[in-house]
């Protein structure tokens, strides 16, 4: 009997259930902490807001807004740490032993830690709506109008541009950190010496990729900037540049960096093939 029938591939289901196990202990330490932190910081909170109300002329609550998610967004970025943390690239020999294809294995492990992800982020905005009940808080009001149903969208799509970005990273390299720290750094200066150069329109499509109308700022905060009128106190007006909402923006960008990132997190599961 050959080894093939004693040892059958494990159906994906079974496999897809203990990469969702895995995702959820690895990232056990740090999600403690971090309940730890906000449950701290809620009891806080809770007392500055009861003893301002201790003042007749004073109301505080906390209202449920899509904007309380955008910290979160930006924990995208170092959730695949945590649960790709001691497994390297060059640590990945173990996959040779599994009985799946190394890249399903990479890519079903990420995809789990996304579904960790996306439940936190979950819990967190039902602790949001929880906090605007015992504070009295607005429900999803922006001015005395519903919020359109997007912007709840928005950070959770936001969070999992972040998540492919930095995964595409950590799948690559020994050292994210180093790669975190040069695109960031690289970006600075590149269009800081672009600058300097006089080289305006270059310096100008380098931060498109930041600020652009598809840039990465429009994917994760869902805002553009629009020149607006402003009013000064000695009565002259002046245009400033002020961030709102733009739906069809964020679309196109989110489509666009949703792609390269996916494609980012399949091209780097797949080259550990040729390992």
């Amino acid at each position: 009997m050959s080894t093939q029938a004693l040892h059958p591939t494990p159906r994906w289901q079974a496999v897809a259930r203990e990469q969702f196990r895995a995702a959820g202990v690895a990232v056990r330490p740090e999600a403690t902490l971090l309940s730890m932190l906000i449950a701290g910081l809620s009891i806080l909170a809770l007392v500055a807001i009861f003893r301002a109300r201790q003042n007749p002329t004073h109301s505080a609550s906390l209202d449920l807004q899509p904007e309380m998610l955008i910290p979160a967004i930006f924990l995208g970025f170092l959730v695949p740490l945590s649960i790709w943390k001691s497994e390297e690239p060059s640590r990945r020999s173990y996959l040779w032993s599994m009985p799946v294809d190394r890249g399903v294995h990479t890519l079903t492990k990420s995809t789990s830690g996304w579904v960790w992800f996306m439940i936190a982020m979950l819990v967190f905005l039902l602790w949001g709506l929880l906090m605007a009940l015992i504070t009295g808080g607005d429900l999803g009001l922006e001015r005395g109008q519903p919020i359109p149903a997007w912007r709840w969208v928005h950070p959770f799509v936001a969070a999992t541009v972040g998540y492919l970005l930095a995964s595409a990273i950590v799948l690559s390299s020994d050292h994210p950190w180093r790669w975190f720290a040069g695109i960031v750094l690289g970006f600075v200066l590149l269009n800081g010496i672009l600058q300097a150069a006089q080289l305006h329109e270059l310096a100008a499509a380098v931060r498109s990729v930041w600020e652009g109308n598809l840039g990465l700022e429009v994917a994760l905060t869902g805002s553009t900037e629009v020149p607006t009128e402003v009013s000064r106190r000695d009565g002259t007006t002046i245009i400033r540049h002020i961030d709102r909402p733009d739906y069809h923006a964020w679309i196109r960008a989110a489509l666009l960096w949703l792609g390269i990132g996916t494609a980012g997190v399949i091209a780097a599961a797949y080259r550990h093939q040729e390992r």
